[in-house]
């Protein structure tokens, strides 16, 4: 990942000001929940469409397709989410119905089933967020929610960049825990305003990583590919004179 190229993403362009005062203006209220989903699809198709140049951040006109594309974003995070859910609700019925009554909620630490649950969700978590910038990707790359949930694809395309993707969630992870001090620090300090600020700008910037390990899960399997083909012996048949 090219983390300088993402921290110096929000302020390129000419509308830079503008795109990034919008974004600081939605984290005010919680409409940017409704946004922000969508908009960063539209961050990976821009950054697809450039190949190595640098992007800026897309305008803020088309409020309505990203409203969209949100909600595409929300359906495909519930299709996913669904085996852990239904492990959970297995659980809950098994437990509150079957085992101990709804108030001795203490027994809960001494259930080895509970204990077997939060594992298997923790493993499917750990698969999912390996996956995730492909699944994302391809639904941006294609604007079809059906390749959303190509598995056979996703698997074959993310199968070379499984780990770096867990990697570089993790990274993403811990530097967005670092930055709380200071998005704490800031909100004291402006009363708010800098929280909120910086709290754009650290979306903006997640957005941008994201987008790059999916171009370069896409890069890294147009290589092979050409090296596969590059490779391949060719087969000369001469032709015989009877």
């Amino acid at each position: 990942m090219k983390i300088k190229k993402a921290l110096r993403f929000p302020f390129l362009g000419e509308g830079w000001f503008m795109n990034f005062f919008i974004s600081f203006c939605f984290t005010m209220t919680y409409f940017y929940v409704a946004v922000f989903p969508g908009y960063s699809i539209q961050i990976i198709q821009d950054l697809l469409a450039a190949g190595d140049k640098e992007i800026s951040m897309p305008s803020w006109n088309g409020l309505g397709k990203y409203l969209k594309k949100t909600l595409i974003v929300f359906v495909i995070q519930v299709v996913y989410k669904l085996p852990s859910s239904f492990l959970w609700s297995i659980f809950s019925f098994y437990y509150f119905l079957y085992v101990y009554p709804y108030h001795q909620f203490d027994a809960l630490l001494t259930n080895n089933f509970f204990y077997i649950v939060i594992v298997l969700s923790f493993i499917y978590e750990i698969i999912i967020t390996g996956f995730s910038p492909t699944i994302y990707g391809q639904y941006a790359q294609t604007n079809q929610i059906t390749d959303a949930f190509n598995l056979k694809k996703i698997f074959f395309l993310t199968k070379k960049h499984f780990w770096k993707n867990i990697y570089a969630m993790i990274v993403l992870g811990v530097l967005t825990l670092f930055a709380f001090p200071l998005m704490f620090l800031l909100g004291v300090l402006t009363m708010g305003v800098g929280l909120n600020a910086f709290l754009a700008y650290v979306f903006m910037v997640r957005y941008h990583l994201i987008a790059q390990l999916y171009q370069e899960t896409i890069k890294t399997n147009e290589e092979i590919s050409s090296e596969t083909h590059e490779s391949s012996p060719s087969i000369h048949v001469k032709n015989k004179t009877i």
